[in-house]
């Protein structure tokens, strides 16, 4: 895909750049919102500190620029978004959209690690210009991703510190390479967050192998803003930057060719930690062969009658199950257009809300029919973070082919007499590809937790970083599925891991 880079001038922004292209995409563009007032900004959303160096990025890595001022404003600080006049959200929605107004492109980079208030406003952005985020370093662990960096050789040098364990006399100038040691020695005291993802160090990329000229720094001066005397705030302005052309000259294929950057198929080849144990019996692969030489179209499945009333069921605080919800025609289109109708009905009848439903199981006769049946179900459970689901084929009978089961829950039913509210339903909905975990790529999300009930949609053999089955058979593809499941799980609460589904 031809990619529009969002940089900042940081670390995160040029790695990800970098992981783009190992996947197989193409940078044609960065873009970049400055501060209004050409000083730092307390921006939820961008990194204002070091602005002035970003033109010369563009010119080190001979790409157009596109950049437009913002004040920093933030109006909407909730778990959703929707656009709203003057956020600073939508200074990004207008640059971006006038970068596709000059130049045609089909993703956008972004260097988020683990902040979902700005990974939710970019996807909203990227959804609303038609185009796919990318955001390779999403949950990527901290200290194994930093190395990753310096091995990668991204020297960047931290330009702004606000954390315990970090002091602008001491920090402010050094390259990332030495003070890693210190950055992992804070991180067990003090619990800093290796990359800065707290906001506890900002950076600036002063050279990478994207650029052909390295940034060197001829003026610059310490800014404090506050001299905190356990946590002051500090951060470099820098007076007069230039390039220096790098010798000799390497076209940007040979100067990443020597690094050990990994393609989307090298963070699946290595489970690590994660690795699923597989039981190496004889007996069992024996049985296993043997079963694989049975010629399924000589067996006779004989399919009976299923349809069955609509059944359901309703807890006291808030939870309902509906089974049974099926199509009676032929066609499985029309077959799904009457499930979903009754599915409304249902909901509805309940004093519920197509919003309130947090899982759906979804049965259909015949996958090759999936992508039309997908579209209507889209049509119907369109809101923002839509339940998990999973779908599957099964031998339905042919005037049976789509059967639906949904379980939802309505915050606004109160646990007990005193009135008190059940806790808030959490749904994690992310769109951005990445190598951590497949991304959404229909009206579903990947986990909808209730109190300490925790919902996850259907898991497959996908590559994350390029969205393709992961080869070798169906061995890889199971190892591959439970590990999305464990980092679904970890994602949403780090003390969970597979052995506690059920």
């Amino acid at each position: 895909m031809k990619v529009v880079a969002l940089i900042s001038g940081g670390k995160d922004s040029s790695f990800n750049m970098m992981q783009c292209i190992a996947a197989g995409h193409e940078i044609i563009a960065l873009a970049n919102l400055k501060p209004h007032a050409k000083t730092e900004i307390d921006s939820y959303m961008y990194q204002s500190v070091g602005y002035e160096a970003i033109d010369l990025i563009a010119e080190a890595m001979d790409l157009p620029l596109f950049r437009s001022d913002t004040f920093g404003r933030s109006h909407q600080q909730g778990k959703t978004y929707e656009p709203t006049e003057d956020d600073e959200v939508e200074d990004l929605f207008c640059l971006l959209r006038d970068v596709k107004n000059t130049i045609n492109y089909d993703a956008v980079s972004v260097g988020a690690i683990l902040s979902d208030y700005q990974r939710i406003r970019v996807e909203n952005v990227c959804s609303r210009l038609n185009v796919t985020p990318l955001a390779y370093l999403w949950q990527r662990d901290q200290e194994e991703l930093l190395q990753e960096m310096i091995k990668c050789e991204i020297d960047a040098i931290i330009i702004k510190v606000a954390a315990l364990g970090l002091e602008p006399s001491r920090h402010l100038g050094r390259s990332l390479r030495l003070v890693e040691p210190h950055l992992l020695a804070m991180h067990e005291k003090y619990g800093l967050n290796i990359c800065g993802e707290g906001g506890e160090y900002e950076t600036l990329t002063i050279d990478c192998p994207l650029y052909k000229s390295r940034i060197v720094i001829e003026e610059s001066e310490t800014v404090i803003h506050s001299d905190d005397p356990i946590a002051p705030v500090g951060y470099l302005k820098f007076n007069k930057l230039k390039l220096e052309l790098k010798l000799p000259p390497l076209d940007l294929q040979n100067r990443l060719s020597a690094l050990p950057l990994k393609d989307s198929d090298g963070y699946v080849t290595d489970y690590g930690e994660e690795a699923t144990e597989m039981v190496d019996n004889e007996e069992i692969n024996e049985e296993v062969s043997n079963s694989a030489n049975v010629n399924i179209e000589d067996t006779t499945l004989e399919i009976k009658d299923i349809c069955q009333n609509i059944n359901s069921a309703k807890s006291g605080n808030g939870w309902l199950w509906i089974g049974g919800i099926h199509g009676t025609s032929e066609n499985p289109y029309e077959a799904m257009k009457e499930a979903m109708e009754k599915l409304k009905y249902e909901i509805s009848s309940k004093e519920q809300e197509l919003e309130n439903i947090c899982s759906i199981n979804m049965y259909i006769s015949d996958m090759s029919q999936f992508a039309e049946l997908n579209r209507l179900y889209g049509e119907v459970l369109n809101h923002v973070n839509p339940p998990t689901r999973a779908c599957v084929q099964v031998p339905l009978p042919g005037n049976c082919p789509v059967i639906l089961e949904a379980v939802s829950w309505n915050g606004n039913v109160t646990s007990n007499a005193t009135g008190d509210l059940q806790t808030e339903r959490y749904t994690m909905h992310v769109q951005s590809v990445s190598h951590w975990a497949p991304a959404n790529i229909g009206p579903y999300s990947q986990v909808v937790k209730v109190g300490d009930l925790m919902y996850l949609a259907g898991q497959i053999g996908l590559v994350p970083g390029s969205m393709q089955l992961i080869s070798d058979g169906i061995k890889q593809q199971c190892k591959l599925s439970l590990r999305h499941i464990g980092r679904l799980l970890k994602a949403v609460d780090g003390n969970l891991t597979i052995r506690d589904v059920v």
